[in-house]
Order: C-alpha cells, then structure tokens, then sequence
C-alpha cells in the first residue's frame, strides 16, 4: 500500500499545483476583464441619467420663439429636437454590463476559494 499512497500522493499534489496555477490566471483574467468592464459601465450608466434641465429649458425656450416667430408670420426655422434616447434599450445594456459584472466577481471569489482550499489541501 506505501507504493500505491506514494503514487496517489505525487499525482495529489500534481493535481493541486495544476489547480493554483489555473487559480492564478483566472483571477488575473477576472481582475482586468472587471476593470474593462467597469470603464464601460460607468460610461454606459450616464445614458440612464435624466436629462439636464438647463439644456432641456433651452431648448423648450427656442421652441417657444420659433412658434411665436411663425405666428407672426415670420420666417424663422425650427430648431432640431434632441433625439430621446431609447431608455428600453439602455437598460438591457446597462443589465448586461452588471451581470458580466457580477460573473467576473464571481468567478474571482470562486478562484480565491479553491486557492485557498488547495493550500489547505
């Protein structure tokens, strides 16, 4: 049975080092990818954001004189409307960058938990 224990404990210990390894890439690969995806998000996350005010009166403002212009009977052109962005569309996105994420994080917690169940092994 020494031989057979001896066998079984280089390929363990094989196996486990094979583990740390894969544990390290994977948390490298999760820390960027988080990183990357954060940059996206935090740029994605101001499409959600309501309008700014100011700009929003303004442009009502400008509306106003071009109507009232043209009820005069002046020549005035309308000024283009800002187009509304698609606030369904915005959240799927924003819900995908949160949940990719989330795996990341995930994975990387995951990762950290079976390097530290294989030093104990």
């Amino acid at each position: 049975w020494s031989l057979c224990l001896a066998h079984a404990d280089k390929f363990d210990k094989a196996l486990v080092e094979s583990w740390k390894g894969d544990m390290d890439g994977i948390l490298i690969f999760s820390g960027l990818f988080s990183a990357i995806v954060t940059a996206f998000l935090i740029d994605s996350y101001k499409a959600l954001q309501q309008p700014d005010p100011v700009t929003t009166n303004l442009n009502m403002t400008a509306q106003l004189v071009t109507l009232l212009a043209l009820s005069t009977n002046q020549k005035a052109a309308l000024p283009p409307l800002p187009t509304p962005n698609s606030q369904d569309t915005y959240l799927v996105i924003n819900a995908l960058w949160f949940l990719s994420l989330f795996f990341a994080l995930m994975c990387a917690l995951a990762a950290t938990l079976v390097q530290q169940w294989s030093r104990m092994y």
